[in-house]
């Protein structure tokens, strides 16, 4: 295929990952050096994102697994973006997605740890190889506040359902 054919594949499919590199930069044009190697690292970088065992999502409360399904989409499209952005010689705007993925990161590890059994290493060493090693002490300190979240979710469905008793009585 052309080039010209990858090109609008990778516009095409990945338009996602297009528009949140255009909010970075409006008016660049984004077209890619190599389309086919861009194509194939972005469908890469979706298809072997990090996810959850079973036994682990089934530790999460429903508001939990929203979340982690959320933080993790938000991860893969920062991860696809710095990737595309490194291909069109956008550098400085790679270096600053790459730091803002930080975040995303930091609450897959988090919600990991709350789901504890079926933790994957993987999530760790990609972490560790692309930021260093993430204090633990921070880790813990956002899964404390996942379960504290919890217990106030707890509270207000118990609450509710307290409330309908006394009503219906």
């Amino acid at each position: 295929m052309k080039d010209a054919m990858w090109q609008g594949m990778l516009e095409a499919h990945f338009a996602s990952v297009f528009e949140h590199l255009h909010t970075r930069r409006p008016s660049t044009n984004l077209i890619a050096t190599n389309p086919r190697k861009a194509y194939m690292a972005l469908w890469q970088t979706q298809a072997s994102a990090f996810d959850l065992k079973a036994k682990a999502r089934l530790a999460l409360e429903v508001p939990e697994l929203k979340s982690w399904v959320r933080c993790r989409k938000d991860f893969i499209l920062k991860r696809q973006t710095k990737l595309l952005a490194d291909m069109v010689g956008m550098s400085k705007e790679a270096q600053i997605i790459h730091d803002d993925m930080a975040e995303s990161a930091t609450e897959l590890l988090a919600l990991q740890e709350l789901a504890g059994q079926g933790q994957q290493p993987a999530l760790q060493i990609w972490v560790k190889e692309h930021w260093g090693e993430v204090r633990k002490d921070v880790i813990t300190r956002k899964a404390e506040d996942t379960y504290t979240q919890r217990r106030a979710w707890f509270q207000q469905q118990r609450q509710f359902l307290l409330e309908d008793l006394s009503f219906t009585g």
